[in-house]
């Protein structure tokens, strides 16, 4: 995914966010080489980076439902779009030297998504197997609400008063994404 997000900047070098993807769907409506399939997906990533001379993490993880249209008109390929809603959740941490006992400090938050994409997919094994292996090609556009980021050290409620969080700025992480999956069908 490519995050173009000031609030991204710290954890990366670049504006890329890779992930990996598991959805699980069922054919629930079939008319001539009309399909509709729903289901469940996640997706998990990760990257670090330097922030003010500390190292930090983010760490991103998303629940969606899936609705996907098929234009299946041969046994060996089809077309789909497909809309993701779903939860994604996010942690932010930075290792800051200059904190007492080298504190990490960190802020996690969790916020709306949802993704719209197209793809292609194309059958890798015979046709008339009744398991067969695809490989799919989609690309899209994932969006997820903003959340302004301050990094704090964990400590005591009843210290927390006394440390001024990390402010790094408004996070928006969404963006252009593409997908290269490879799909088991029975």
């Amino acid at each position: 995914m490519l995050v173009r997000s000031a609030g991204y900047d710290p954890f990366a070098g670049d504006d890329l966010l890779s992930q990996l993807s598991l959805g699980i769907e069922r054919v629930v409506m079939r008319s001539d080489a009309f399909v509709f399939a729903a289901g469940i997906g996640g997706d998990y990533g990760r990257n670090s980076g330097r922030a003010r001379g500390a190292s930090s993490e983010i760490a991103a993880g998303r629940l969606a439902l899936i609705a996907e249209g098929r234009y299946q008109p041969w046994e060996r390929g089809y077309g789909f779009v497909r809309f993701a809603p779903g939860w994604l959740g996010m942690t932010a941490t930075l290792t800051d030297a200059s904190t007492p006992n080298n504190a990490t400090l960190s802020d996690s938050f969790g916020v709306l998504s949802a993704d719209i994409s197209a793809g292609a997919a194309a059958r890798l094994s015979p046709a008339p197997d009744p398991i067969a292996a695809w490989i799919a090609l989609e690309g899209g556009y994932s969006w997820a609400g903003s959340h302004h980021l301050l990094l704090a050290p964990g400590a005591a409620p009843r210290d927390q008063a006394k440390l001024a969080p990390l402010d790094l700025g408004t996070i928006d992480p969404r963006g252009v994404f593409f997908r290269l999956a490879l799909a088991i069908t029975y």
